[in-house]
């Protein structure tokens, strides 16, 4: 640790103002090729690299925020910013691009930082709550401020040790993001699983070793011919209040054998109409008009909720003597997964309707009362495997979502990658570019180009603004006046060299790793000359 005690040995705390150019301007020909990013293409994960359409940028360069390859993108509007919307732009055509103008663009400052650990930052679980809380604007539309990003303070590490850090961070999250892309298959497989249970148990095939391998002789019949089934009454404006109000359940109540007691409505249901549609325990309700594929979706009703009703959203099922509840369930699920019921359907736009006609015509096969017991036996055995896959599954997931903010805080301590004494310490990096920008600011402002016209013999320039002082004072005319503080002398009297580019740096601090493990002289960071 330095002496603060709270970074590592060569490490400086800075703000990403200072390591970046936010939000910079592309300056093209209308008929050159760019690349356009929309919101919907900014990925959330470290290694998601944004999608882009190719368009002219004379398209795209108005009304749209300018990026180029390498920068790094960062939505700033709810809820993209919280989802951890963020990425870095590859491959571009020409190298540059337009895009949504809910982004930050930050461009890294060259030999300052490297564009994969500033997207790292962006991605740390301190950076999203901080900028969470500091967001304005009206609910929906709330926006990251640019101060805050600007001002945020950013744990610097040296260069080398930032090519370092890239590096494991792109091994490792490469690893958990292969890991949660394989953990993901476990519903799709578990919910197969089911499927596969169901079919298996409403053809016989689930207890054929049970009936000794022979064929199953169960009585095939209307659905209508093994129990009662009803539509729910239908909701009118006369019944939302008086006497007798009570509850019932509708079609947003009832999932896959689950009914959801969270939203229960009230009506009244006088006597009658409460001993016509009251449900009981082992009642089977179907989903009546749904979407295609959810169409007759079916729970059992198991004293959710007392004396409760239910509408003509619902068409209940009451089993026969010869039939269990449980049994018909299993039946009535796998009529829904295997598109049974969606083939009975009636559609009308986007909605199924599935008729209570069409529903007790339908056929299913019954198997004698003892073997219904066996197939319950059996299929809550399985389903019960399955329970304990989904809970384990949970546990992987939450286990895989720790991981990665646990990697990035670790990154972000120093605690992903040794130090190494001989990397130039990142306080260096930082005096450097308050040297150039001090430098910069000598030059020519932006703005229109003098014409260049070649001056005659006697002529002298024509100066604008305030005239320079008098050379009586002691001032030499000749030397520029410099702003800022001026850069430290080096003990050779050379000047500092510059990489071209961050692409060069991370060129030369590969080849001077590459160098130091065969044992042979390095090369410098910033110059092409070789030292011993």
């Amino acid at each position: 640790m330095n002496s603060e005690g709270s970074l590592p040995d060569g490490w400086a705390e800075t703000t990403v103002g200072q390591v970046i150019e936010l939000n910079p301007k592309n300056e093209e020909a209308d008929d050159t090729r760019s690349g356009f990013i929309s919101m919907s293409n900014l990925g959330t994960r470290f290694h998601d690299v944004p999608q882009f359409e190719e368009r002219p940028w004379g398209d795209v360069k108005k009304g749209y925020t300018h990026f180029k390859s390498g920068d790094v993108l960062l939505a700033k509007i709810t809820p993209c910013f919280e989802n951890g919307k963020s990425g870095i732009p590859a491959d571009l055509p020409n190298g540059i691009g337009a895009g949504s103008t809910e982004f930050f663009v930050c461009r890294p400052h060259a030999m300052t930082i490297h564009p994969q650990l500033l997207l790292a930052f962006f991605q740390t679980e301190r950076f999203l709550r901080d900028g969470e809380v500091n967001m304005s604007g009206s609910v929906g539309h709330k926006r990251v401020p640019k101060d805050f990003l600007i001002e945020q303070r950013l744990p610097l590490p040296p260069l080398p040790e930032q090519i370092r850090i890239a590096d494991k961070l792109d091994t490792l999250l490469a690893r958990v993001e292969a890991g949660r892309e394989r953990l993901e298959r476990v519903p799709k497989l578990v919910k197969q699983f089911r499927q596969a249970v169901l079919s298996a148990a409403v053809s016989g095939e689930l207890t054929r070793e049970w009936r000794g391998g022979a064929d199953h002789k169960w009585v095939t019949g209307p659905i209508g011919s093994f129990g009662a089934a009803i539509l729910g009454r239908q909701r009118s404006p006369k019944y939302h209040e008086g006497a007798n109000m009570r509850p019932y359940l509708r079609v947003q109540n009832v999932f896959e054998d689950f009914i959801d007691i969270n939203d229960v409505m009230e009506m009244v249901f006088d006597d009658k109409d409460f001993r016509t549609y009251k449900l009981e325990h082992g009642d089977i309700l179907l989903n009546e008009g749904q979407s295609p594929h959810l169409l007759g979706r079916p729970a059992m009703f198991r004293n959710e909720v007392k004396d409760a009703c239910f509408t003509n959203t619902l068409i209940r099922f009451r089993s026969g003597p010869n039939i269990t509840p449980q049994f018909a369930l299993y039946t009535f699920r796998h009529y829904m997964h295997s598109g049974v019921f969606r083939g009975e359907g009636a559609i009308t736009t986007n909605i199924a309707h599935l008729g209570l006609g069409r529903f007790t015509s339908l056929q299913m096969s019954v198997p004698p009362l003892d073997e219904q017991a066996e197939i319950v036996h059996r299929v809550e055995a399985l389903f019960a495997i399955a329970d304990r896959l989904e809970a384990r599954y949970q546990a992987a997931l939450t286990s895989f979502d720790r991981l990665t903010p646990a990697l990035l805080a670790k990154a972000f301590r120093g605690e992903l990658v040794p130090q190494d004494p001989s990397d130039e310490p990142a306080s260096v990096l930082l005096e450097r570019i308050q040297t150039q920008r001090a430098q910069e600011g000598t030059g020519v402002k932006k703005g229109r180009k003098p014409k260049a016209t070649a001056p005659t013999e006697g002529d002298s320039p024509k100066r604008r603004g305030r005239p320079p002082k008098a050379e009586a004072e002691g001032v030499d005319a000749s030397e520029p006046k410099r702003r800022g503080r001026p850069p430290k002398a080096r003990a050779d009297g050379a000047s500092v060299p510059q990489a071209s580019s961050m692409e060069d740096a991370i060129r030369l601090l590969q080849e001077r790793g590459q160098q130091r493990a065969e044992g042979t002289r390095q090369v410098s960071l910033f110059s092409e000359e070789v030292t011993s």
